[in-house]
């Protein structure tokens, strides 16, 4: 993500889905190298990369970077796990070596403004992949509220809702949410306001493009990736665009290994 919203808030709200850490880690399980795009505070480049293994993260938010290398662990055997932080961006980042995994969790191809820019950022992933290599990516199921909720049934979203109780440099807030919803473009504009001790207010803004399962599959296969797996949930259930609320898609190159 980029700014300005602010690193600790973000990443106190934030925490990821339950089971990802563990989906990504066995999906890792015997690579040698692994490119996490969008990797925020390495929540979870910093659980999944084997030992003895490199992993590069990749985001905007210095602030977010930050966070992600005071958080790497300094291991002193070679066996433990080579990790670095770089500021770059997934439409257009070009590190010149391919890896045997590429993440992309946590919704992370919502902050892409449009379709043009999803398949930027697919073509970034196919260009950094290895032959044999996996790209695998999560995202909340989008397919369900779009194509049946009423904008009436949405109405509501304009309306703060208490969403968490979070702890921030030793200070409760609550943590309060609205959103804003346009169908056609496929955008939730998401603002966060936390309340702490003293009256303290803070206030961002999240906004976010979501992805349809179609969209995704095509977009993919345009940048040259084969889809193996669309799932519904980590625990790989089968997706149902009506009532899942997960997407976990997982990819290889679309040409033979070395071509």
């Amino acid at each position: 993500m980029s700014e300005p919203y602010d690193a600790i808030f973000y990443d106190a709200t934030h925490r990821g889905s339950a089971g990802d850490v563990e989906f990504y880690a066995a999906l890792c399980d015997g690579a040698q190298s692994v490119l996490e795009l969008g990797c925020g505070s390495g929540r979870v480049l910093s659980a999944v990369v084997p030992s003895g293994a490199t992993g590069v993260g990749v985001d905007l938010h210095e602030g977010l970077l930050a966070l992600a290398r005071a958080r790497t662990p300094t291991l002193g055997t070679d066996a433990a796990p080579a990790l670095s932080y770089r500021r770059g961006d997934m439409r257009t980042l070009a590190l010149g070596r391919r890896f045997d995994r590429v993440l992309i969790p946590y919704s992370g191809l919502f902050c892409l403004a449009d379709a043009a820019e999803l398949l930027a950022c697919l073509d970034t992933a196919a260009a950094h992949l290895a032959p044999g290599g996996l790209l695998a990516l999560d995202a909340y199921a989008a397919d369900g509220f779009h194509h049946l909720a009423s904008q009436e049934d949405m109405g509501k979203l304009d309306e703060w809702a208490e969403l968490d109780a979070v702890e921030i440099d030793g200070a409760a807030f609550t943590v309060h949410e609205r959103s804003r919803w346009d169908r056609e473009a496929q955008t939730i504009e998401a603002h966060y306001r936390y309340v702490g001790p003293g009256g303290r207010v803070y206030e961002a803004a999240l906004p976010q493009r979501y992805v349809l399962a179609e969209e995704l599959m095509l977009a993919s296969m345009r940048a040259g990736l084969e889809p193996s797996a669309l799932w519904g949930g980590f625990d790989q259930r089968p997706f149902d665009p009506e009532a899942s609320e997960h997407m976990v898609f997982v990819a290889t190159h679309a040409s033979p290994a070395g071509g």
